[in-house]
């Protein structure tokens, strides 16, 4: 087990250390002249895979077919080929990046009122170093790559508004990541930066290693 999840971490970071190259070895906020700037609508183009994540919120049985939108949702990730984890991942980046489906409601003088929200997001890394005293300060924070909102209401329930926007909102999301693999930027990012082989560490299986090493101790 230590050796499989050691050479899995192994893996794991040369892959991340090179990506990491794009945003921390230049020094900057802007990059170095010369690399190549991924645009907003390119940057969906570099998801390797997804963990979604449905937080349910609605009360007064205004939303009540969750699970199966969740199932829904999945299959149209990974029938395009983005593999959904089915675990907590050790880390989330530009690569494995959280997808959240979520709707916030209740019912009120009889008539159900729902905001539901679909997101797609990402830690951020920056690194800014003064050229004239050599401090440098870095912060690092999650974005938001991808988004929908809408508002929905009915007297009975929103499951169906709730179930075709959810529906349209992945297509999209799914869409935009078939066009940005398309992109001249993109195509170039992928041979540079390959997909990792195999699926991403787990929280689980960091735990674990981390463990290992303090008993050797």
């Amino acid at each position: 087990m230590f050796n499989q999840c050691t050479a899995k971490i192994t893996r794991y970071w040369r892959h991340v250390l090179g990506a990491l190259t794009l945003s921390l070895i230049s020094g900057s906020a802007s990059g170095e002249q010369g690399d190549t700037f991924l645009p907003s609508q390119a940057r969906v183009g570099i998801v390797d895979f997804a963990y979604l994540e449905v937080s349910d919120q609605v009360s007064d049985n205004c939303w009540t077919n969750s699970d199966t939108i969740r199932a829904k949702s999945r299959l149209s990730f990974e029938r395009e080929g983005i593999p959904v984890l089915g675990y907590d991942p050790a880390f989330f980046g530009t690569r494995v990046v959280f997808a959240k489906v979520t709707a916030l409601g209740f019912r009120t003088s009889g008539v159900c009122a729902v905001s539901a929200r679909f997101s797609v997001s990402a830690p951020v890394d920056n690194r800014w170093v003064s050229s004239e005293t050599g401090e440098g300060y870095y912060l690092d924070y999650w974005a938001t790559i991808f988004e929908r909102n809408a508002i929905f209401s009915n007297g009975t329930n929103v499951n169906q508004q709730l179930a075709e926007f959810y529906e349209a909102a992945v297509s999209d999301f799914v869409s935009d990541w078939i066009s940005a693999n398309r992109t001249e930027e993109v195509r170039r990012f992928r041979l540079s930066f390959p997909k990792q082989d195999g699926m991403p560490l787990s929280q689980e299986e960091l735990d674990a290693w981390i463990a290992s090493l303090a008993g050797q101790e």
